[in-house]
């Protein structure tokens, strides 16, 4: 027992005092406890056909996420496919990123077909919400599918050759498809069946059948979800730190939306159409006139959206049109004055 000593009183005060100091973290002079940084998760969402805005976007967003020193990069995907150009330009993108890229097919109801099944399979965390489904990545060309022809019986030897072109694009595809899940550990088996015979699925099949990592009612449950998950990128491992980041989206400004809008397959064979016939009318009428200029604009715009002409040759062909309508313009008020 203790004494009523006035030593044994100090000595017992400096013993409770150096436990409060361990208890605190505050035992030597000057060490402080310093917590581990949070760094932020941004988002990236993807909501149309996959073209040549949409792989410049998400290099974009690679990109900024890689200057912020970002957790990871979120690709909230709905897609019912695109060109597949610019699928193989997302996905090399994907494979050299620093940063961890997790694709999460989502709201309820959306679906990464096509296209989105090899951006999938390229992520380095794949995820999906309730109620949306993956597959039919089956290659077509714009228009239908690779070889199809309508006299099949009155033309064997096109058909043939036709036939020998589907293969080529389906054998590519399917290697391309397998090859992605291999390299991140999933259903090698499924994802070519996804090429070769179409095969859809919905979500739940898709996690039983490790076709994607997790299934997720929403954003924030699938950041709790992959908190401390270590993955491999092309820098080494990394641990994820998801659970309560801050999370930054990054949007497409005004110029990639209407770029986006103009890249829509649909609406590029329209432009396709009315650029065809303004030329056409253009040569049954003299001289050069409205109909020309719209047109030629209308092809420029088509070849860009058919992934034909990429973004900065479509701007230069622009630019070149304008400055051709500039001099005419001028031209002709000289000849006239």
């Amino acid at each position: 027992m203790w004494s009523n000593r006035p030593d044994d009183k100090i000595l017992m005060r400096g013993l409770l005092l150096a436990a409060l100091l361990a208890l605190t973290g505050r035992g030597e002079p000057g060490v402080q406890v310093q917590s581990a940084p949070v760094y932020p998760v941004f988002t990236a969402r993807v909501e149309a056909p996959i073209t040549p805005v949409t792989a410049n976007f998400i290099e974009r967003a690679i990109r900024e996420a890689d200057e912020a020193h970002a957790a990871c990069l979120v690709i909230e995907l709905d897609t019912p496919g695109g060109l597949m150009e610019s699928t193989r330009q997302i996905v090399k993108n994907m494979l050299a990123s620093s940063v961890p890229i997790v694709v999460y097919v989502s709201p309820r109801g959306a679906r990464a077909a096509s296209a989105g099944v090899f951006i999938t399979l390229a992520s380095h965390v794949a995820a999906m919400a309730p109620a949306t489904h993956i597959g039919a990545a089956h290659p077509v060309q714009i228009g239908g599918s690779p070889g199809q022809s309508p006299q099949k019986e009155e033309n064997d030897a096109e058909q043939e050759g036709g036939g020998v072109m589907e293969d080529k694009i389906v054998n590519d595809a399917k290697a391309w498809a397998r090859s992605l899940a291999e390299l991140r550990g999933r259903n090698a088996d499924w994802a070519e069946a996804a090429v070769t015979q179409s095969e859809s699925i919905p979500s739940t099949e898709a996690l039983d059948l490790n076709v994607i990592d997790y299934l997720a009612d929403d954003l924030i449950d699938l950041l709790d979800m992959i908190d401390s998950l270590e993955v491999q990128t092309q820098t080494g491992s990394v641990s994820l730190r998801t659970a309560n980041a801050p999370v930054q989206a990054v949007e497409m400004w005004w110029g990639e939306k209407i770029l986006s809008i103009l890249s829509d397959p649909n609406l590029a064979f329209l432009l396709l159409m009315l650029g065809f016939y303004g030329i056409l009318f253009e040569f049954y009428t003299p001289g050069w006139g409205i109909a020309g200029t719209t047109g030629a604009i209308c092809l420029v715009l088509a070849f860009f959206g058919l992934a034909v002409l990429p973004i900065n040759y479509a701007g230069l062909v622009l630019i070149i049109i304008s400055a051709g309508l500039f001099v005419a313009g001028n031209t002709k008020y000289i000849v006239h004055a």
